[in-house]
């Protein structure tokens, strides 16, 4: 990938204008009284998670217009990286693009950088972050990596070996966390990027985790129960320490209703929408398939519109808050057989900016997972073979694959998608 985005120097002396800090920038030159440091923010980085690619960087030279010297130190979460002067951009101008290999070993989510580039009594220290996003699948018979190329991503020796029957995901893109249910096990897993355990959620009466939504900002973790006696079928609130957190005027688990299959916040409105199956009486009495809750209480909250048009078999919900729409997949039975995704806004109200996704898997499965990646602003829908992009207007974004209708393969998908996650 290419960046040229340029960077400017905003600091003199020991003044720190920009955001982030990353590794040691390695050897400097010794300060005195002639030395000047000046330090600035690396531009956004992205790489290939499970790939080496080379990369580009423009950044602005400690000399001017003329030809770049001194000497360049760049690390990557700690580890020295090559760099090199790979091309100026104009003879007068005072930038320069730098190039060097992002390593096949970065860990998905954000790995500090820094660049120390040393030119007799200058020196310029510029820090930041590379981004590298990876799609976590979870299958019945455990966890895969995608690069969301279709690329399988090698994992760790006994990474995310807790979870043997995952049944959901949710990632905390503030901690790095991902946090993943197990009905057999009765706990919630929490794994760092590489798949390593670092806590495990099983407060009582926690029996069978379903589905999970993470609220980092209120250190909340939102689990579905899908099991137990009636009254323990709902939602519970822990804290990210997996303290339970007891509703307002509820048992532990307010019972919702029995067949919940997604959930999704809305963090501004403090909203929690939960996505069910509708049976047969229940679709044709207009009941609605999504439903919203007050996060804070667990009470049902209602809406100007009962979400028409999510259909009687929603498989997820999702709530995107840089177009204020609630989203939602499924699938159709009868005359109007196949899969979708709407939009909608929280009050229920159909999304009309949100036209229909195109999804084209008619054959080879449902549209059973929606992710948004906020660094391209697209909605990922990932089928039981495909993983779809898709702007936020419903518009599918290239490449495609052969198949006119479909996205990227996902070979690694071999026993059914029950929950994805996407990493940042």
């Amino acid at each position: 990938m290419n960046w040229k985005r340029r960077l400017t120097a905003v600091g003199l002396g020991s003044v720190w204008l920009g955001m982030g800090l990353g590794s040691s920038p390695g050897p400097v030159a010794p300060k005195d009284a002639s030395t000047v440091v000046v330090r600035a923010t690396l531009p956004a980085l992205t790489a290939v998670a499970g790939e080496a690619t080379p990369e580009t960087i423009t950044v602005e030279t400690p000399l001017g217009p003329k030809t770049p010297t001194g000497t360049m130190h760049l690390t990557i979460n700690g580890a020295p990286v090559a760099v090199t002067v790979a091309a100026r951009q104009r003879q007068h101008d005072r930038w320069v693009t730098l190039r060097f290999q992002a390593p096949a070993t970065l860990a998905p989510g954000r790995d500090p950088a820094s660049l120390t580039w040393v030119t007799g009594a200058t020196v310029r220290q510029y820090q930041g972050f590379v981004t590298v996003p990876a799609l976590f699948l979870a299958e019945q018979s455990g966890i895969f990596e995608d690069n969301a190329l279709g690329h399988a991503v090698p994992l760790a020796p006994g990474a995310f070996r807790q979870a043997t029957e995952p049944t959901g995901m949710a990632y905390d893109a503030q901690n790095q966390r991902l946090y993943v249910a197990d009905a057999n096990a009765g706990a919630v897993f929490v794994y760092n990027t590489r798949g390593r355990l670092l806590q495990t959620l099983n407060p009582p009466p926690l029996l069978e985790p379903t589905y999970l939504a993470v609220v980092p900002g209120w250190n909340r973790l939102f689990v579905y129960q899908d099991g137990g006696t009636a009254n323990q079928m709902g939602f519970m609130a822990l804290t990210l320490a997996g303290k339970v957190v007891p509703w307002p005027g509820h048992a532990t688990f307010p019972q919702v209703f029995a067949l919940g299959n997604a959930v999704t916040v809305d963090p501004s409105a403090h909203l929690l929408f939960v996505s069910r199956s509708l049976t047969g009486s229940q679709a044709a009495s207009g009941a609605a398939a999504v439903v919203a809750y007050n996060a804070n209480t667990g009470r049902a909250v209602p809406t100007a519109e009962a979400f028409p048009g999510a259909g009687a078999n929603p498989t997820d919900v999702l709530y995107v808050g840089a177009d204020n729409t609630v989203y939602v997949s499924g699938y159709a039975n009868g005359p109007d057989q196949g899969h979708y995704v709407r939009g909608f806004r929280p009050n229920g109200t159909p999304d009309t900016a949100s036209e229909a996704f195109p999804i084209g898997e008619t054959s080879t499965g449902h549209a059973q997972a929606i992710v948004y990646n906020p660094l391209t602003r697209q909605l990922w829908v990932i089928g039981d073979a495909y993983l779809h992009r898709f702007t936020l207007a419903g518009t599918p974004v290239p490449p495609l694959t052969s198949r006119s209708d479909s996205g990227v393969p996902l070979a690694q998908l071999k026993s059914g998608l029950v929950a994805a996650a996407l990493a940042y």
